[in-house]
């Protein structure tokens, strides 16, 4: 097993063709699982009384998981090409998948 940013998995991809966007740094806007780990602590966060205790907090985690609807991930999935394409025509200024906490790198993608 070998890391996608490894030079041998680069080769690979490189020659087999497949093209690459350039990606920013620190884009949690553009990575559907930070959207999924928002919403499960809102779901575990949202719980009475709140939780003390390690283990009530592993258990709340992975009920919560659970009762996430498949409708909810293949939302976040489905929307990733017009997330990346918001961020290609905005180059950044402002996408709408843009947070607050999002520290916005112009360079990465020759945008200025």
């Amino acid at each position: 097993m070998f890391s996608l940013t490894s030079p041998a998995a680069l080769m690979a991809i490189i020659s087999a063709g497949v093209s690459q966007m350039a990606w920013p740094a620190l884009s949690p806007d553009l990575n559907p699982i930070e959207n999924l780990w928002d919403q499960l602590s809102h779901r575990v966060e949202g719980r009475n009384p709140a939780l003390q205790i390690l283990n009530d907090l592993r258990a709340a985690l992975q009920e919560e998981w659970d009762a996430m609807p498949q409708q909810t991930t293949s939302r976040l999935v489905n929307s990733m090409r017009h997330r990346c394409q918001a961020v290609i025509d905005t180059c950044l200024i402002p996408s709408p998948y843009l947070t607050v906490d999002t520290e916005l790198n112009y360079n990465t993608l020759n945008c200025a």
